[in-house]
């Protein structure tokens, strides 16, 4: 392909689920030990909330419990799911998915998993809020990590934008 195209070919791939899921990094290292990573996190309580409010959105009768409560009943609703998926890096874990409310917020823990596979300067850490506050910034330093040199990009405005009432009920 790269012969195709007059030069070397750079692929990438977003989702927020690889840095979660404990097996992911293994199975990516054995794969594709030299890739470059880029993590965007976000502020762990308004990721907690938005996850919550996207399943209450979009899958109200999986999710009937208030914030709180979901919350509360963490653990448990996702225990079964962890213990399968330690048995079974391929588990597709669906009520981990649903639920992992406070564990995938949980940053530290998740990026040392992947620093046990790759070295550190092959992942890239960047915060959302500064991806929101700054975008040229932001992007000219994970262009620069990539090696891909000054890239304009015309439109940084945010896309797929939800919106729900940050207030918490206190039960």
């Amino acid at each position: 392909m790269a012969e195709e195209i007059g030069g070397p070919v750079l692929c990438g791939e977003a989702t927020g689920a690889y840095i979660f899921y404990p097996p992911v990094a293994r199975l990516v290292s054995g794969t594709f030990p030299n890739v470059r990573l880029i993590a965007v996190l976000r502020d762990p309580i308004e990721r907690a909330l938005s996850h919550y409010h996207h399943n209450r959105r979009h899958r109200p009768e999986d999710e009937p419990l208030s914030f709180v409560e979901a919350v509360r009943a963490e653990d448990e609703r996702v225990a079964e799911d962890e213990r399968k998926l330690s048995q079974d890096a391929l588990y597709e874990a669906p009520d981990l998915k649903k639920y992992s409310y406070i564990r995938r917020g949980l940053y530290h823990e998740q990026i040392q998993r992947w620093m046990e596979y790759f070295d550190r300067d092959q992942l890239l850490v960047l915060h959302s809020q500064d991806l929101r506050s700054e975008p040229d910034a932001v992007l000219s330093e994970t262009f620069d990590f990539l090696g891909l040199g000054d890239v304009q990009i015309p439109n940084t405005e945010p896309r797929h934008v939800g919106s729900y009432e940050h207030s918490m009920d206190p039960s």
